[in-house]
């Protein structure tokens, strides 16, 4: 569950844990505990409020073992994972179940979003960053090479199952707008098992787990006038200034079906009850225009959004 509010803090960021409570520059008490470190390449924030079968520091142990175990699977950045073995070879045999589970969702929200939400557009991610690398001033790419990549965005190009994933015609994958969700999930999932229901995750993307007594957590929008007040559920933001390729704003949600960054939206921020959905749908959403958000939504039962338009409005979606 999430309601709206006044916000007085900075972007997407947990600020207060429940009525009453002092905030995490109070008092605490014996079952209060956060934990703040760096994974995947981002700060991350566990807070708990709460007591489980085991301590605090127990569960950050395994949570951070799986979170190396997930981006030997997910990550771009490792020749190692499997996506980069995929990537390079077009083929991957035996996939794990995460990265089909993975896959599974993205074909979901491919379908939902009638195509606006492809995993494919790694070639155009590669091609802006290649294109303005010695000129930030330059015009956007144009030309054989833009059309190149373009041709080999698709989600048509991806197969998928047990026993094999592959790309044809030169595709190249990236999950980066759906593992970060799925790695919060996991992480839920092992708080779960050690006894806590009170505990605020943020591995990337947030996720509620239960709710402080008498309370909830509430996480500003990118606003910076309005919060979410979260009973459970998980939120994800997109927005275009979180990767600016150069000084035009070209930034790195593309819209598959032109090879060009969405212009609909400064920010979009995602509710839904796991994170990998909401992950998925503020990507999805960020690069849609405003009449087709609502139709979107309706496929994912549970889940709304609020986007920042260019007059510096918000328009909520639910």
């Amino acid at each position: 569950m999430a309601e709206l509010g006044p916000s007085r803090r900075r972007v997407l960021t947990l600020f207060a844990v429940g009525v009453g409570m002092a905030g995490l520059g109070g008092a605490t008490s014996a079952s209060e505990y956060e934990w703040r470190g760096e994974a995947m390449g981002a700060q991350v924030r566990l807070l708990f409020a709460g007591r489980g079968s085991v301590a605090p520091e127990r569960a950050v142990d395994e949570i951070m073992t799986e979170i190396e175990r997930l981006e030997r699977i997910f990550s771009l950045s490792r020749a190692d994972s499997e996506i980069s073995r995929l990537n390079a070879t077009g083929a991957l045999d035996a996939p794990s179940l995460d990265f089909l589970s993975v896959l599974d969702l993205c074909a979901r929200a491919h379908q939902a979003s009638g195509g606006l939400f492809d995993p494919t557009v790694q070639p155009l991610w590669d091609l802006y960053i290649d294109w303005y690398r010695s000129d930030l001033d330059r015009a956007p790419p144009d030309g054989p090479g833009f059309e190149a990549a373009r041709r080999r965005v698709g989600f048509e190009k991806l197969s998928f199952g047990a026993e094999s994933i592959t790309l044809r015609e030169g595709a190249r994958l990236t999950l980066n707008g759906v593992a970060q969700g799925y790695v919060t999930d996991r992480g839920v999932e092992i708080l779960k098992r050690l006894g806590f229901d009170q505990v605020f995750v943020d591995l990337g993307e947030m996720r509620a787990l239960g709710v402080p007594e008498k309370g909830f957590w509430t996480v500003d929008l990118p606003d910076r006038r309005n919060v979410v007040r979260l009973r459970g559920g998980a939120l994800a933001t997109s927005a275009g200034s979180g990767m600016i390729f150069a000084h035009n704003g070209d930034h790195h949600l593309f819209d598959p079906r032109t090879g060009r960054p969405a212009r609909h939206w400064t920010w979009l921020t995602a509710y839904a009850p796991s994170a990998l959905v909401a992950d998925a749908l503020s990507t999805a959403l960020y690069v849609t225009p405003r009449e087709g958000v609502e139709a979107i939504l309706s496929a994912f039962p549970g889940a709304a959004a609020w986007a920042g338009d260019s007059d510096d409005g918000m328009i909520r979606f639910s």
